[in-house]
């Protein structure tokens, strides 16, 4: 009889734990329902605009580009009680143009505090100067031979220009592709003095200058130093080119 109640008892105790375990249960997933997250997309989109209103202080807004990485959705930051904390690192901040990548620090500072960094591309447009075809190496530039597209300088690195008008009259360094930017260490300055041309030689000391007829025994540059005879006295000098038929000796 005893052995009866005993087992009577258990099964009354196994079903009191069951039972408070279903009502803790309950309490919690009742709890965790009442408890806010923050939307992640509206946390990116936050992010989003405190990076632009960041650059285009430097930047016009129609050439920037700003894409925020995306989170785990699995993410769970308690909504903040308060006005959270949104800034791009210091050095992100000085180099924004120099960059493709930043990293935005996200913080609540409310009743459940939490901190988070975000990892932002950046890209930055501007009107780039390109080859509008194949340009082979030692090719005299002309504005036929080139064209501007709008880039992103993310990647692209130094030596661009903006404007055909600059770049018109160089020569070619090596063999450019259509639609490579074109850059200014592929260029070199026209050849414009070729041996046997008759020039002008230019020489003086003390404020006074003559010039006396020329010929070229070489070729140049602009600011290249070549060799020159003088058809006058016939004797051979060293002269910069400074322009197309007129070079100056340093006496």
């Amino acid at each position: 009889m005893s052995m009866h109640l005993s087992q009577k008892l258990n099964a009354l105790l196994s079903l009191f734990v069951s039972l408070f375990a279903l009502h803790l249960f309950f309490c919690s997933a009742s709890f965790a329902g009442n408890t806010r997250y923050e939307s992640i997309e509206a946390l990116k989109l936050s992010v989003q605009n405190v990076v632009i209103d960041e650059l285009k202080k430097n930047v016009a807004q129609e050439n920037l580009r700003v894409t925020v990485s995306n989170l785990d959705p699995r993410l769970k930051l308690t909504a903040c009680s308060e006005a959270k904390n949104i800034r791009m690192r210091s050095n992100a901040q000085s180099n924004a143009q120099l960059t493709s990548n930043v990293s935005v620090g996200v913080s609540c500072n409310g009743d459940t505090p939490w901190s988070i960094f975000i990892p932002v591309k950046v890209e930055i447009f501007q009107a780039i100067v390109v080859a509008k075809h194949n340009i082979p190496k030692g090719t005299v530039i002309t504005a036929q031979d080139l064209n501007v597209e709008r880039r992103s300088t993310g990647g692209i690195g130094f030596g661009y220009t903006q404007n055909i008008k600059e770049l018109v009259g160089f020569e070619s360094a090596r063999h450019i592709s259509k639609g490579d930017v074109v850059r200014r260490s592929h260029l070199n300055k026209p050849m414009i003095v070729s041996r046997g041309d008759k020039l002008v030689l230019a020489a003086g000391a003390n404020g006074i200058q003559v010039a006396a007829p020329a010929v070229a025994m070489g070729e140049g540059r602009v600011g290249d130093q070549i060799r020159v005879k003088n058809t006058q006295s016939n004797r051979i000098v060293d002269a910069f080119v400074v322009s197309r038929g007129q070079v100056v000796a340093k006496l």
